[in-house]
């Protein structure tokens, strides 16, 4: 009984300290941008410093699966289950080379709003859909060029551990710039940090999470016509997979 008050007031320090600690590398990004300008750069800095760092520091256990599928320089875009703030460490922490839909309220909050347009993050309006189309077009050519991009096809973080249906204007996105879809599963990072929740691992001292990236699906000769089964197909198989890593670890 004494042991769950610790775990709750340590999960809450985590938790302080995951806000603090991000807000301090993305200062530290923007002061590094006064003196170089290097993108690639800037995300292995963040991928170790910030992804891995923080992993290690609230003591989760990260195990990246299916990498072999990425295709180099290739371009493409990872579209991945979003339930917890973890998921953005685990996969920066998996994949370096990735630029992030954010909602567009972020790109308000000093040097952080910063450190995402230095690594190319995107804007996401969610009640403004033309908007958010626009910038995905704008962003096509980036793909084709070989950028990776992940979005969360639900389109915001969800308050449970199923996999909610998906929206169309990420795939209206990687259809627009004829690019590989790559489904990504992630599992565990809601057990590490629920949606809207202060604290990290609570009642108990470190998580797991697994990211998994399935065989790519490829867009090409497809129209805005093929959204709706190509939508069903992704959903199927990323729901598939999450219900079988569920299982192996253990969560209900």
């Amino acid at each position: 009984m004494l042991l769950k008050p610790i775990y709750l007031l340590w999960g809450l320090f985590l938790g302080a300290i995951f806000i603090i600690y991000t807000m301090i590398i993305s200062f530290v990004l923007v002061v590094m941008a006064l003196f170089m300008n290097d993108k690639t750069f800037f995300h292995k800095f963040i991928s170790v410093v910030w992804g891995r760092s923080l992993l290690f520091m609230c003591s989760v256990r990260h195990e990246a699966r299916g990498l072999e599928h990425l295709k180099g320089n290739q371009g493409g875009l990872l579209l991945f289950n979003h339930a917890s703030n973890f998921d953005i460490v685990a996969l920066v922490a998996s994949f370096p080379q990735l630029n992030f839909g954010a909602k567009a309220e972020l790109f308000r909050v000093p040097f952080l709003s910063r450190g995402m347009k230095l690594l190319g993050a995107l804007p996401i309006y969610r009640k403004k859909r033309f908007k958010v189309l626009q910038i995905y077009k704008e962003a096509e050519s980036r793909m084709k060029d070989g950028e990776y991009f992940a979005l969360a096809p639900e389109g915001m973080r969800v308050d449970n551990d199923s996999i909610q249906p998906f929206r169309s204007g990420p795939f209206l996105f990687a259809v627009g710039a004829g690019g590989d879809i790559y489904p990504t599963v992630i599992a565990g990072a809601r057990q590490v940090m629920k949606k809207n929740s202060p604290f990290v691992n609570p009642g108990r001292l470190g998580g797991r999470i697994i990211v998994e990236i399935l065989p790519p699906h490829s867009t090409k000769g497809l129209s805005q016509e093929d959204i709706k089964t190509l939508k069903k197909q992704i959903f199927e198989k990323m729901n598939d997979k999450h219900i079988l890593l569920r299982k192996e670890m253990g969560i209900n």
